[in-house]
């Protein structure tokens, strides 16, 4: 998106997010410049989504590994405090 060219400097490029409005690079993303296989529009909001789950996934390739582990940890704890108090009730049932 750019501005009016009485209002930017020469070289330069709206960002409604930057400081001043004003930034050297232009614009990285423009509609239409991804063909997707399944017929997705490629809309600039689609492709920034997808390079940030890349970007996500590259930087933690192990990701969901990790958290199907973490969700037999927390089974198996689960099922330890079950047999633990199983356990505890059992024992200290004489003591009155």
């Amino acid at each position: 998106m750019r501005r009016p060219a009485s209002t930017m400097q020469d070289g330069m490029n709206y960002n409604k997010m930057y400081a001043g409005h004003q930034i050297a690079m232009p614009q990285p993303l423009h509609d239409g410049q991804v063909t997707y296989a399944d017929g997705t529009t490629a809309s600039v909001e689609q492709m920034s989504r997808d390079v940030v789950t890349f970007s996500v996934w590259a930087a933690n390739p192990e990701l969901v590994e990790r958290k199907q582990i973490g969700v037999r940890v927390i089974l198996f704890l689960i099922l330890m405090t079950g047999v633990t108090y199983a356990v505890k009730r059992k024992v200290w049932s004489d003591v009155h």
